[in-house]
């Protein structure tokens, strides 16, 4: 039996913007320039809601990483019954990692934390992986529609079109989601 899997997120202007210096990141990727700029604009939060237990991270600069990075781990998770990853939120203030295992329709999330008591055993969930996926997927598209809003340019981006169609290719990638 599996736990319901559920991502809810909301973000607003902030009333003070944090700095934020385009040329601070000229060597980094437009997608991941743009996601920090949201960042420096927006004060946020999003949850994981597994079952009765709640996470919830922040909009903060770190999240540009974890944001770029999301698309390898679902990827992974939608291209076989038996495939593994990973996400980090390693800065969140949480350090929470959470080590992801699927066997066919269900995932297995083993939740460890940087505070946790060496020898204690990580929280285990299991869900359905159609919820898990699809749920990032929805969130990641939500992130894409805002950063498109804040500069519509982006859309032409190479870096932006590949996150994009790699998100719709998880969703569809399980049974259970429509693209």
């Amino acid at each position: 039996m599996t736990t319901p899997f559920h991502i809810s997120y909301a973000w607003v202007p902030r009333d003070k913007p944090l700095d934020f210096e385009p040329s601070d990141y000229e060597d980094w990727s437009a997608l991941f320039r743009t996601m920090r700029r949201l960042i420096a604009l927006h004060r946020g939060i999003f949850t994981l809601q597994i079952g009765e237990r709640e996470l919830r991270y922040f909009f903060a600069p770190d999240l540009s990483t974890i944001f770029e990075e999301l698309p390898a781990a679902l990827t992974a998770l939608a291209a076989g019954p038996q495939a593994t990853a990973s996400i980090d939120f390693f800065e969140q203030g949480t350090e929470q990692l959470l080590m992801l295992a699927r066997n066919g329709p269900a995932l297995a999330i083993e939740l460890y934390t940087g505070h946790q008591t060496p020898g204690r055993p990580p929280e285990r969930f299991v869900v359905a992986v159609h919820e898990f996926l699809g749920a990032w997927a929805d969130f990641g598209q939500a992130i894409l529609a805002a950063l498109a809003e804040l500069e519509p340019a982006i859309g032409a981006d190479e870096g932006f079109r590949q996150y994009a169609t790699d998100l719709a290719a998880v969703k569809a990638a399980v049974p259970g989601n429509a693209a």
